[in-house]
């Protein structure tokens, strides 16, 4: 883990400065990765001496990354000024429809790298298109901005920003300059990112905008031929738009994961060293994995970049993988050297007009290559925009760029704390409405009705009269068996919503639940935000939560069983001799299922809530928290279980014989 002063020392732009940038140089550049620093930069800020008595603090972009930093800092109490160009946040992403967002693909090959969903202290998204992604942090920004409104200052936006000064009176501060004017700040955080691409040889689309290249050609002609021009993750992506027949990036991950091939070679090559020496050896030329089957027709692909081969650090290790075994199969050429130009065939030196064949001219190591082609796609000449912020440092972006790649990089990965601004951001969870959710299989409505009015006033949740009147009215029995009745309950903080369902798998549920026990009347409670793209129970391990739910005083419980999963093993394998189990987990886009049958002896007790929350936060680790009750106010229903967690999600599962909840009637 890395300490506060290694993590402001990496994302400082200048020695005793208190200019920072959040990882716009850094290999490993995706979203969820720039969330992490925001979160790891605001964390060391706030540990250390750098805000005492700095207000207001400056943040230039309000990209993903910035509006991050600026609503956690502001959460923390601190003044923040956002600017940006423009006057909508995330307008980079917004209404794109065409490219997909993951949020753990980088992790790839751990197998943790299929899980569709971040675990943030804030803005947390689903694995999607980038104009879905962009929705789902604008409602959550739009929440945070409301209720920090007084120390979130917005007005900013819209106006370009001057290149930033120092002070020459007082040198540690920074000058920003716009249409409203100038203003002095103390520390200066730049969120601006990669900016647009330049292409110059070619229209090519910018990689944010919709464009039409993984649907099947419309012309008369049998294929079309594009020239890709750079391998970092656009290049690569749009080479298998191009390549895979009807590609779609999630169900194209489920494919990869699912593959047989795959699978038998991780058990082989077990770190990204490993892979990386495999896709540069002549032993891929020999495998075909299931996902080669499914190629396109109507399209010829040219791929090309100065290295000799594309492995370009900057792409993710699994799009290399795949681009690597379509080029060593033939199906895509890939062609060393600089581009030099585009032409029109027979035309004079200008840009080729939309339908209008190009020779591509490429400057090798051999000496030039030709190749007729249709269109062309660039993906490079992107340079990190905070040069544009230091005109006068004409080698700034390549000493950033040096620095942040001469040693490992960890500031993609959480280093903050688990409960970061838990209670700071508690607001904006309670504002936008946390929903609880029950599932609760009787042997008597009267049982049912008695437990959920017992739950609502312990939580202290107010029952709407519309509520109180269908509690009120007689119900038939529910009968407990394999195809379960019962009833789905949406609390929010202020009401509850009840819908009735009739089935193995209650409707707009984020999971599947799978109930076959008979006998064992379940009670699971459950917190998670009311957005469908944050379908889990916890998004933090905050005490005030917690307690929100146990109420010491006046739940009665006795002991808590923590279940652990086999993936943090290294933190805690001499610990717990048992071992800690493997959750085999499957997802698609709308549910993901656990084997609970691999649970089992991986689980230690605690005898109280200090114990508990200790041991989550050292092991840092994800846990399952069953409380074993002795006196539920209801006698028919004798638990109550919920997940913690903080990296991976752990969803409770009841099967016959094997029950992964073990009650104490």
């Amino acid at each position: 883990m890395m300490t506060t002063r290694q993590i402001l020392s990496k994302f400082r732009v200048y020695p005793n400065k208190n200019v920072f940038q959040v990882g716009c140089s850094a290999a490993i550049l995706n979203i969820h990765a720039q969330q992490q620093r925001a979160f790891n930069l605001v964390w060391a800020l706030l540990n250390t001496r750098e805000l005492a008595g700095t207000s207001p603090i400056a943040v230039i972009g309000a990209g993903i990354s910035g509006i991050t930093v600026a609503a956690a800092l502001a959460a923390a109490g601190k003044e923040v000024h956002l600017y940006d160009a423009k006057s909508k946040v995330i307008h980079l992403q917004a209404g794109n429809q065409t490219r997909f967002l993951h949020p753990n693909i980088a992790r790839w090959p751990h197998k943790s790298f299929g899980y569709p969903l971040t675990s943030l202290p804030f803005l947390n998204w689903r694995a999607e298109t980038a104009g879905h992604v962009t929705e789902q942090l604008l409602k959550q920004w739009a929440t945070a901005a409301a209720l920090f409104k007084s120390r979130l200052n917005t007005s900013r936006l819209g106006h370009f920003v001057e290149p930033i000064e120092f002070d020459s009176a007082n040198p540690s501060e920074m000058l920003i300059t716009t249409k409203l004017g100038t203003k002095k700040y103390g520390i200066v955080i730049v969120t601006v990112g990669y900016g647009i691409e330049q292409p110059i040889k070619s229209n090519t689309k910018s990689y944010w905008r919709n464009d039409d290249i993984a649907q099947p050609i419309l012309s008369t002609e049998k294929k079309r031929s594009f020239l890709v021009s750079g391998v970092g993750d656009g290049g690569l992506i749009d080479t298998l738009r191009l390549t895979v027949d009807q590609f779609h990036h999630q169900r194209f991950i489920q494919a990869v994961m699912n593959d047989t091939w795959l699978i038998n070679r991780s058990k082989q090559l077990k770190t990204r060293a490993d892979w990386q020496t495999f896709i540069t050896s002549k032993r891929i030329k020999v495998t075909k994995p299931s996902f080669l089957n499914l190629l396109r027709e109507d399209t010829k692909v040219y791929l090309n970049a100065r290295s000799p081969f594309p492995s370009q650090a900057e792409s993710q290790m699994l799009h290399r993988l795949c681009v690597a075994l379509l080029i060593r199969q033939g199906v895509v050429d890939y062609i060393e050297g600089d581009f030099v130009s585009a032409n029109p065939v027979g035309g004079k030196k200008a840009l080729a007009t939309a339908g209008q064949k190009r020779v591509a001219l490429i400057r090798g190591p051999a000496g030039y290559v030709r190749r007729h082609v249709n269109e062309v796609i660039e993906r490079h000449n992107a340079e990190p925009s905070i040069g544009k912020l230091f005109p006068n440092d004409k080698g700034l972006v390549k000493r950033l760029r040096q620095a942040w790649r001469a040693n490992t990089d960890e500031t993609w990965r959480a280093q903050y704390p688990a409960e970061l601004l838990a209670d700071e951001l508690m607001p904006v969870h309670l504002e936008r409405g946390y929903q609880v959710g029950f599932l609760l299989p009787s042997a008597s409505v009267q049982d049912l009705m008695t437990a959920v009015q017992n739950i609502l006033t312990e939580l202290g949740l107010r029952l709407t009269p519309q509520i109180q009147q269908w509690l009120n009215t007689p119900k038939k029995n529910y009968a407990v068996c394999a195809s379960s009745h019962g009833c789905r309950f949406s609390l929010s903080v202020e009401e509850v919503r009840i819908t009735e369902f009739d089935g193995n798998d209650p409707p707009n549920l984020p999971f599947s639940w799978r109930i076959f026990a008979p006998r064992i009347l379940l009670a699971q409670l459950g917190l998670r935000q009311a957005v469908p793209s944050v379908c889990l129970f916890f998004n933090t391990s905050s005490r005030k939560l917690v307690e929100l739910l146990l109420k010491q005083d006046r739940l009665p419980y006795n002991v808590y069983r923590v279940y652990l999963s086999k993936t943090f093993d290294e933190y805690f394998g001499k610990t717990f001799p048992n071992g800690a189990p493997t959750p085999l987990v499957s997802f698609d886009t709308h549910s993901f299922l656990v084997n609970t049958a691999d649970y089992d002896g991986g689980y230690f007790e605690v005898q109280s809530l200090d114990a508990l929350l200790t041991a989550h936060v050292l092991l840092r680790a994800p846990i399952m928290l069953e409380v074993l009750m002795n006196n539920w106010p209801t006698t028919k229903v004798h638990g109550i279980g919920w997940a913690i967690v903080r990296d991976r999600r752990t969803i409770r599962d009841t099967q016959a014989g094997n029950e992964l909840l073990q009650w104490n009637p």
